[in-house]
């Protein structure tokens, strides 16, 4: 009787040592789960928010260049193949880890600003920079005739930048808000 109560208390001892090396090890498991879901989440809500923050500014700067502002004209003239390499760059983020509806959003939106970007003219753009440091010169040196036709010509080759580029603002625009929708959708989880 003396032995099995012996024996009965080792089995239960080393069971209770399986028991809990397996949960440690389960712990372990649950554990590195976590912290490379916490790694993802990061990267994915990094990548997702850029590309909202992205699509935001081309929606916005349509927007004032569709109601006459001249200053986005600018704006999209300069921005346009930033925006495109920046989107470009966090494109993997998105094909990772962002919904099938967001990763088509980033490829549409890639594609409007595609060939724009591909037909962005540094030398256009180096013409633009001269004007506008000779308007700048104008206006500090008070010659303000020479500034204001700094100003039509810096205005001028923006346009034609534009023009050169062929940008589509009504496909760009719904484009931006399309990418917006399905990057907040992907964010909160309703993919």
């Amino acid at each position: 009787m003396a032995i099995a109560s012996v024996l009965s208390s080792a089995a239960i001892a080393g069971c209770g040592l399986v028991l809990n090396f397996m949960n440690g090890a389960k712990q372990r498991d649950h554990e590195a789960r976590q912290s490379y879901e916490q790694r993802a989440w990061e990267q994915k809500s990094g990548a997702l928010f850029g590309l909202i923050r992205h699509a935001n500014y081309l929606d916005d700067t349509v927007t004032a260049a569709s109601n006459g502002d001249p200053h986005a004209w600018e704006e999209l003239a300069i921005s346009i193949p930033e925006t495109h390499d920046e989107l470009l760059g966090i494109r993997p983020e998105i094909v990772a880890f962002a919904s099938h509806q967001c990763q088509v959003a980033l490829n549409e939106l890639l594609e409007c600003l595609r060939s724009p970007a591909r037909l962005y003219d540094p030398v256009l753009m180096v013409r633009v920079g001269d004007a506008r440091h000779a308007k700048e010169a104008g206006i500090d040196s008070l010659n303000f005739e020479l500034a204001a036709n700094q100003r039509a010509e810096e205005r001028r080759l923006l346009q034609e930048a534009m023009d050169g580029a062929g940008v589509d603002l009504v496909e760009l625009k719904a484009r931006a808000v399309s990418a917006v929708n399905a990057s907040r959708a992907s964010v909160r989880g309703e993919e």
